[in-house]
This record gives C-alpha cells, sequence and structure tokens, in this order.
C-alpha cells in the first residue's frame, strides 16, 4: 500500500517541530495548567500535571496505568517523541518509543538552581538557554538521540 497524501503533506509531517513559547514565570504556567486541567471534562486528580512542549496539550501523567497518555501523546503528536513538562515536579520528561528519561527544569531561581518538586518555594523564572537548546535539539531531530544517550549516561 502506498502512502496516502501529497508530497507537500508528507512533507510537513517529517517537519522538524519547535517548542511551543514558555510563560517567562513559571507560576503563570502552573496556573495555566492546572486551570486547563481542571477545565477539561472528566478530568480527574489523579497522575501529575504536565505540558507537551510540542502542541501544549495538557494531561496527567499515570505512570502505573497501562495506557500512559504521556506514551500515547507521544505516538501521534511526535511520532514515538515526546517532550513534557511535568508540572508540580518541575522538570522536562522526555518519552521516545515507550522509554521514559527525566531531564533538567527549565525553569531555574536566581541563582540558577533548579526548584525539582517545589521544594523551596522560591519564584522561577523561565531558563532561555536551557530552552533555547531542549528547542534545537527538536528542530535538529536530535532529540530521540540525545533521550537515549541521556538514559544510558544516567545508568552509570
Amino acid at each position: 500500500a502506498h502512502a496516502r497524501g501529497t508530497v507537500t503533506e508528507r512533507a510537513s509531517q517529517l517537519a522538524p517541530q519547535a517548542l511551543i513559547p514558555l510563560p517567562t514565570s513559571f507560576t503563570t504556567l502552573h496556573k495555566a495548567v492546572v486551570a486547563r486541567l481542571r477545565a477539561s471534562p472528566g478530568s480527574s486528580n489523579l497522575g501529575d500535571p504536565c505540558i507537551c512542549l510540542l502542541c501544549g496539550y495538557v494531561t496527567r501523567e499515570r505512570r502505573r496505568s497501562p495506557t500512559n497518555p504521556l506514551r500515547q501523546h507521544a505516538m501521534v503528536c511526535g511520532r514515538g517523541v515526546g517532550v513534557f513538562f511535568m508540572v508540580n515536579q518541575c522538570h522536562v520528561l522526555l518519552v521516545r518509543d515507550g522509554l521514559t528519561v527525566r531531564g533538567n527544569s527549565l525553569y531555574v531561581d536566581a541563582f540558577g538552581e533548579e526548584d525539582i518538586n517545589l521544594r523551596r518555594g522560591r519564584p522561577l523564572h523561565l531558563s532561555q538557554e536551557r530552552y533555547a537548546k531542549l528547542n534545537e535539539a527538536c528542530l535538529s531531530h536530535s532529540l530521540a538521540k540525545e533521550t537515549v544517550k541521556f538514559a544510558l549516561n544516567s545508568r552509570r
């Protein structure tokens, strides 16, 4: 069977995907994600709130669920590769073909330090440098490779 669609449609499916724009303030992002979850029909409080950094889709991670919504969304949105920001944990989660790897936070405090799991309570702002590096990995199609490399290095 031949693939359907015009050459332009097929090319756009393979085009590099940039990250969505993010607010400078972490508090603004957190409020927006929580509000969208509350407004969605059938939303439950189970799982950690997260946002797809490729398209802005908001859902909850359910690690123990047989149908993990992040893996499902990565298949649809990023052809098996997903880039999510875990809001309550304040870090990036990379997904590739079912493998999930925790990345750094895109939001840091005034000293450039992360606040994983939001334990310190300091105001956080978007690190333009970290955002640009992650965006470049997406645009250069190297995100899948970076995910595997990061996973291998974290096991050492």
